[in-house]
């Protein structure tokens, strides 16, 4: 059973008719909303879910931005977190992926590399922090571990992270998609952000058990996997 129609919701389309698991995909997708309507809505259908199915697995997808310190004051981590709570007080069994930023198929403007994609394609002026990192992985390879984990029943009332090995600096972010744009975009560095590290301590043997790679063009794969036009 998936809950939710967007970006993780489609990739875990698979799912539909599997009565053993539910996989709860609905939820804010703007990172920087401070809408508390919007928290309340998914906590709102959060809890009904939970409550009609008690008897599936919980599969929820949580953040990996709790690691960065530009977000993890914010109020989305904080509600990221509080659900996070919730889930572990609530459900019998679960397991909660936290996730960094995906990159795939979707019209959601929020995520990172569709920001500064149809910034610099239209010419938007934006501002850069030249200190700041992102972590961005193909949700084609969130599926194919969360899939494995869960064939294999691992990590059972867990937190466990997903994202990329590397991080990258958002300015070499832009310049790749500046070279895949053949294109100059139009913005302002400042002298802010930090670099983090996302724990991966319990997913790396899961990445290598799956030949999974992060090899040094797969951002510029993902350009032309998601952007070709």
């Amino acid at each position: 059973m998936v809950v939710g129609k967007g970006l993780i919701g489609k990739a875990f389309d698979d799912y539909s008719n599997f009565d053993e698991v539910l996989i709860y995909c609905s939820g804010v997708s703007n990172s920087t909303s401070v809408s508390m309507a919007e928290y309340d809505r998914e906590l709102e259908l959060l809890e009904q879910n939970i409550r009609k199915h008690p008897e599936k697995k919980f599969i929820y997808f949580s953040t990996c931005s709790i690691y960065d310190p530009s977000m993890n004051e914010s109020t989305y981590v904080k509600h990221k977190l509080s659900i996070e709570n919730y889930i572990q007080h609530h459900v019998k069994q679960y397991n909660i992926f936290r996730l960094s930023n995906l990159v795939g198929a979707t019209s959601n403007n929020f995520t990172i590399t569709n920001y500064l994609y149809h910034s610099i394609l239209h010419q938007t002026p934006i501002e850069i922090w030249q200190n700041a990192y992102r972590n961005l992985i193909d949700i084609d390879d969130v599926h194919l571990v969360v899939k494995y984990i869960l064939e294999q029943n691992l990590f059972t009332n867990q937190l466990i992270n997903i994202a990329n090995v590397n991080s990258y600096n958002v300015l070499d972010i832009v310049k790749s998609i500046e070279k895949f744009l053949g294109m100059k975009g139009i913005y302002n560095i400042v002298n802010k952000g930090a670099d983090f590290k996302i724990p991966l301590d319990d997913t790396l043997p899961v990445y290598k058990k799956l030949g999974l790679q992060f090899e040094e063009n797969y951002l510029s794969n993902m350009l032309i996997k998601y952007f070709s036009r």
